[in-house]
């Protein structure tokens, strides 16, 4: 049903929180780490305070790739619920050195998530140079899949920057890596391009062709978002996507729920640029709406 996700979520996170109470602090922040994905679409406050408990219970140098993977997870969930990027910025930065340190392999992750944090707080130059750090390490010894996310996030950095042409050149690098499975997230940042650049029915085919194929809820939402303002402004009907739509907002309850539909709440009034929204995602789901 709509709401197994974030029940299954509520589930781990009782696990985690059992876990720790027995003393295994290292099952437990691999289970609450591996939960922190969903953090903006349910309860990101829940998550973050296992998370301090793990951190503080956590010896200095024990098992390391835990506390990398630990650091990540709290950067992510101190920005997002306490808005403080340079406490986030500290993680990543003691992230970093461990790396360094013990695991080399995930330095470019960090840069990764540091140049994400970054595109959030709408510091594009600082976050491209990051993402640029990041794709470099993973296009030497990374994984395809971890080049794709690199390059999804250039993709989105590219709209918000108003320059479809350098999205769609990062567009064509993901597609030529051959993951089908993850071909709707492409498709997504190619009909955004598309839509972007004034290029309708091309974006409204490469919407389509998302939808078709699997796509997480945030990435969803803002693809109904964007295919909503396609249809307006080419006058198709908008009750398919709608529908669509409104069926991924009823199973959400994070912030980037709430923002999608204050947006089109704000779109409807014809005031959608006035609306405050938190990410680089739902930054480029504003600037499309007001095309429309």
């Amino acid at each position: 049903g709509r709401l197994a996700e974030p029940v299954q979520i509520d589930q781990r996170l009782g696990y985690a929180e059992r876990l720790l109470h027995l003393g295994a602090v290292e099952a437990a922040a691999r289970v609450v780490i591996a939960t922190t994905g969903k953090l903006r679409l349910y309860d990101a406050p829940r998550c973050l305070r296992p998370l301090r408990e793990i951190e503080a219970a956590l010896g200095r140098l024990q098992a390391p790739d835990v506390r990398i993977q630990l650091a990540i997870a709290l950067a992510e969930l101190v920005a997002e619920v306490e808005g403080d990027l340079d406490g986030a910025l500290a993680l990543l930065a003691g992230a970093d050195a461990l790396a360094a340190r013990f695991e080399p392999t995930q330095i470019g992750l960090v840069a990764g998530v540091r140049g994400t944090l970054l595109l959030d707080a709408g510091r594009i130059a600082e976050a491209r140079e990051s993402l640029l750090d990041n794709l470099v390490r993973e296009r030497a010894d990374g994984t395809p899949v971890r080049q794709l996310s690199v390059l999804l996030d250039l993709m989105g950095l590219e709209l918000l920057d108003a320059d479809p042409t350098a999205a769609l050149r990062w567009v064509e690098e993901g597609r030529a890596l051959g993951l089908d499975r993850y071909a709707s997230y492409v498709d997504f940042e190619r009909g955004s391009a598309h839509a972007l650049a004034g290029r309708l029915d091309a974006a409204m085919a490469a919407f389509d062709a998302a939808r078709a194929g699997e796509i997480n809820t945030a990435c969803g939402v803002s693809l109904g978002l964007r295919a909503l303002s396609v249809c307006r402004r080419v006058g198709a009907d908008e009750a398919g996507w709608r529908t669509w739509l409104d069926g991924l907002l009823a199973s959400g309850t994070g912030r980037l729920v709430a923002d999608a539909r204050a947006l089109l709440e704000g779109w409807a009034a014809g005031a959608v640029g006035e609306v405050p929204v938190g990410s680089a995602l739902q930054r480029v789901d504003r600037l499309l709406l007001a095309l429309a």
